[in-house]
């Protein structure tokens, strides 16, 4: 088991909403995990983000959906799920109820999206 900062940051943390300094990587056998490192009257006290890979075994409970999930730590992991939903739809639902749900959400998602700030491509 050891320990490794990898970032000097001042960020919100994700999981408890305060400032952080820094992100620590702690390695326990084969898998990495990230925490957040907040400095409070001189002593540091952490929050668990995730497994820098992704969780093993609750993602075996998505397979069937080909959800990998990942830690809070993976800033892009809305994206990535996303991509890997939209896999899933593409080859999996032909039963039309299901597409018409899956459709109907997906517009009311464009909506919520297209009602923000403009966005340059």
């Amino acid at each position: 088991m050891s320990w490794m900062v990898v970032e000097m940051v001042e960020k919100l943390c994700p999981r408890c909403g305060g400032k952080y300094s820094y992100i620590e990587h702690k390695k326990v056998g084969k898998r990495v995990y990230a925490y957040a490192v907040h400095t409070v009257r001189g002593k540091r006290l952490r929050c668990y983000l995730g497994a820098e890979d992704g969780y093993v075994y609750v993602t075996k409970t998505h397979s069937d959906l080909g959800l990998q999930l990942l830690g809070m730590n993976r800033e892009d992991r809305v994206l990535i799920y996303l991509q890997q939903l939209i896999d899933y739809v593409e080859v999996n639902l032909a039963d039309d109820s299901k597409r018409y749900r899956v459709l109907s959400l997906l517009k009311e998602a464009l909506e919520v999206l297209e009602s923000g700030p403009e966005v340059e491509f």
